[in-house]
């Protein structure tokens, strides 16, 4: 599908972000690209590049010790790849997915991935490796009165949306507080 425009794919990877953030996996880089790839008749091709460093709370720090590379074209679809300590890759793994799945769909296939899983991983697994991550805190914990974060239906904060001033979770404090909106009982 190459008759995809440049704002179509802006728009699409936008909600893709929007997706991936509110699951707590919002990527540390974003690069949207017209002029890199061309399909077999020469025209551009939109695609982007999403990275995560190791570092990040969902990444596995094991499974991507330099951090992990989310490729997505309309002709290649949507690939991963763990990062090496220069910023190259290997060989780009696919996802099972269209090249425009829903963003939802994205970020639910992205996370196994993260966390050092396999792309096929239930739901449950995906639960665990986050409660792992998260040091045992259970998503969804209530936040502190005192709190000025922005809180989700179920009264936990997501990691991504902690305000510097706020005394429980600002500058200096670590947040304790973790969200999966995938498993926010405000959620169908």
């Amino acid at each position: 599908m190459t008759d995809f425009t440049q704002d179509q794919a802006t728009t699409y990877i936008d909600s893709v972000e929007t997706h991936l953030a509110a699951a707590g996996l919002r990527p540390r880089h974003l690069e949207i690209r017209e002029y890199d790839e061309y399909d077999t008749a020469g025209n551009t091709i939109p695609s982007a590049v999403l990275t995560w460093r190791a570092d990040h709370p969902l990444v596995s720090a094991e499974q991507h010790p330099d951090g992990l590379l989310a490729a997505w074209s309309t002709e290649n679809g949507w690939q991963w790849a763990s990062l090496r300590e220069d910023g190259s890759t290997e060989q780009p793994a696919g996802l099972p997915l269209d090249a425009l799945a829903d963003p939802a769909q994205v970020g639910a296939a992205l996370l196994p991935i993260s966390l050092g899983l396999r792309a096929d991983a239930g739901e449950q697994a995906v639960i665990d490796a986050i409660r792992e991550a998260s040091r045992g805190v259970k998503h969804g914990t209530p936040t502190y009165k005192t709190c000025t974060c922005h809180t989700h239906p179920c009264g936990g904060v997501g990691w991504d949306r902690i305000e510097p001033t706020c005394p429980d979770h600002g500058a200096g404090a670590p947040c304790l507080m973790w969200h999966w909106a995938a498993c926010c009982p405000a959620n169908p």
